[in-house]
């Protein structure tokens, strides 16, 4: 059995395994492939074909899903572009809301600028800080979440530009897992934009 058949006897593996093939279906109709690996518990499917960056979906028992978005163009990635991304993901998308715009913060490292420009937009932006013992550091991130609309779970951004965005299917999309393909694939399909110098 090749390591992406195998899944588990129980219920859960079964559902999961169920559901990340419908995902892989629905990313290979938006022209991404996968490489997946495969545990009982959760699938976790590498995307290939992603303009200049690196994604991968994690699709796990009890209806979770996680997506990690790597730009190739790191701290230098658009805020602005981010901040759109992250309004997508979280539904807060719609007509009439302003587009974010780079000049506005120009000043600020791309996480904090995003972060303004997301909770200018009603969008609640919290500073999560993780002390790294082994380097002596300090790493921090945003969390945004929506409060329009809390079933879309949060999104984290990094100082260099990544995102994790994690939700659980029923309260974001219902019963349909391979909703979550439409949402992700056009900042696959077209990437981010580089920040503009200032």
């Amino acid at each position: 059995m090749r390591e992406n058949e195998k899944c588990g006897g129980d219920h859960h593996g079964l559902a999961t395994s169920r559901a990340a093939r419908l995902v892989m279906d629905a990313l290979a109709a938006e022209g991404f492939g996968t490489r997946p690996r495969a545990w009982e518990e959760l699938w976790n499917l590498a995307i290939t074909g992603v303009r200049h960056a690196r994604a991968c979906l994690v699709v796990a028992e009890h209806e979770y899903l996680r997506w990690d978005y790597e730009p190739d163009s790191g701290p230098e990635t658009s805020p602005a572009g981010l901040a759109a991304l992250v309004m997508r993901l979280l539904g807060a998308d719609g007509a009439g809301v302003r587009p974010p715009d780079d000049r506005t913060y120009r000043a600020f490292l791309v996480k904090g600028a995003t972060g303004r420009l997301l909770e200018d937009r009603g969008l609640k932006v919290e500073l999560l800080c993780y002390e790294d013992l082994e380097s002596f550091e300090v790493v921090s991130e945003i969390q945004v979440t929506n409060p329009a609309r809390p079933g879309r779970g949060k999104a984290r951004v990094t100082d260099h530009g990544d995102i994790e965005w994690e939700c659980h299917v029923h309260q974001a999309f219902g019963t349909d897992t391979a909703a979550v393909v439409p949402v992700i694939a056009p900042a696959m399909r077209a990437g981010l934009d580089l920040r503009p110098l200032t």
